[in-house]
């Protein structure tokens, strides 16, 4: 009976692999799967899977704002060039912050082009 099932699910069934980079160089994988839903490619995943891709681009616009502060701090003229140091040492970045993310969708090259979450 589980033989017959895996045949007929391992027609439809691919695994996902996810990939992040983090702010302090330290790389986390997970995995899950997604199914083939029809012809056209539509599939479905579990939404769990994406919280990372959130996440990163989140934290995208949270180190952008870092940068034009930390910027900032360093043309400020009305500084001496002691306080910005002091300044710049006490301005840390959040080494959990998601650099970099990839899906990897059972093959290579393959990319979504839309998502739709459904509640």
């Amino acid at each position: 009976m589980f033989a017959k099932a895996y045949a007929l699910a391992s027609c439809f069934t691919q695994p996902l692999i996810v990939s992040i980079r983090l702010y302090d160089r330290s790389v986390k994988c997970t995995g899950g799967a997604f199914i083939v839903l029809n012809e056209e490619g539509w599939i479905m995943t579990a939404a769990h899977l994406w919280q990372s891709f959130r996440a990163f681009q989140q934290h995208t616009r949270e180190r952008e704002a870092y940068e034009k502060q930390l910027q900032a701090i360093e043309q400020d003229q009305s500084l001496t060039m002691k306080q910005r140091s002091r300044k710049l040492r006490e301005f840390k970045p959040n080494p959990a912050w998601v650099t970099n993310h990839s899906f990897w969708w059972a093959w290579d090259d393959v990319s979504i082009k839309e998502v739709r979450a459904l509640a």
